[in-house]
């Protein structure tokens, strides 16, 4: 199968990267080290909206993995200072051929969108009293005795405003079904670009297994959904270290643990989803056949 690549670059202080994508794993390169991620050792994914001053149509996707590695890419890539070069419709393939990998590949991997609950609600909280003190200072002061500008101040105000509310959409905390990534997770595109898409970017649905390729089983998953993975009863240690009430390491710009109540929230939706698999596994065996296990 041929590598589904990313070129790449953080910014001007990076190395350039390419990205590979192939069935055996994840290939980093940046021209003088190579590093590979396999499949099987990633135990998360996040896509979230992060836009900056000078990049403020950035998308990010970040790995965690259970030897404690991480990757972190984005849908733009720096050409200088200051100047980044979006490219919606090669991180979006890229995105979600690393998803069909970790389909056909992969072994009980959290699916999480936007950012954390925490995270999001300190976020809107900032928003809401700036916006608080901005509306205070302006009555007290007066548009139409504070002249020009205060006018430039508020056209710069609206115009941060519309960023924020784009952040705020596309980073709601979510789990998602790595078959059907959720737009608002990934950067927009013209149709033009969507057609362009490479067909092998499509996450596609796994092979169920041999005990289940019966004549039976082939009819039954003919006349409904392909089955998802079947996968272990979901714990709390899938969700990687969790910061415990008090420690504040989930907040760091690695975000390298989860917070607490973040983790018993997914662990309470991912055991809802796991019954309804299993439930779709034993009705697929029945059909087939052969006795639950």
């Amino acid at each position: 199968m041929t590598a589904i690549l990313l070129h790449f670059r953080a910014s001007i202080s990076d190395r350039p990267q390419e990205l590979a994508a192939t069935p055996e794993g994840l290939t980093i390169s940046d021209g003088s080290a190579v590093r590979r991620i396999t499949w099987s050792d990633v135990m998360a994914v996040r896509l979230w909206f992060d836009p900056t001053r000078f990049d403020r149509e950035r998308f990010r996707c970040r790995l965690a993995t259970r030897s404690g590695q991480s990757l972190e890419f984005a849908s733009t890539t720096c050409r200088g200072v200051g100047d980044f070069l979006p490219q919606p419709a090669e991180y979006a393939a890229f995105v979600q051929a690393v998803h069909g990998m970790l389909l056909a590949h992969g072994k009980n991997v959290a699916y999480r969108g936007g950012k954390s609950g925490a995270r999001y609600l300190l976020n809107l909280l900032a928003l809401g009293v700036g916006l608080a003190a901005l509306s205070l200072a302006l009555s007290l002061a007066g548009l139409s005795y504070a002249g020009p500008t205060a006018i430039v101040h508020l056209v710069l105000v609206i115009f941060g405003a519309r960023t924020a509310v784009r952040w705020f959409r596309h980073n709601r905390p979510v789990s998602y079904d790595p078959r059907t990534i959720p737009a608002s997770l990934l950067p927009p595109m013209s149709p033009a670009a969507l057609s362009a898409l490479p067909a092998s970017s499509t996450p596609s649905a796994p092979t169920p297994p041999a005990r289940l390729q019966s004549p039976a089983a082939s009819a039954s998953r003919n006349a409904g959904p392909s089955l998802p993975p079947r996968r272990k009863k979901p714990t709390l240690d899938d969700y990687g270290p969790i910061a415990e009430p008090g420690d504040s390491s989930w907040s760091s710009a690695g975000g390298h643990t989860t917070h607490w109540a973040d983790a018993h929230r997914y662990l309470e939706e991912d055991l809802k989803k796991w019954e309804a698999e299993e439930r779709a596994w034993e009705e697929a065996e029945r059909r087939a056949g052969e006795p639950p296990r």
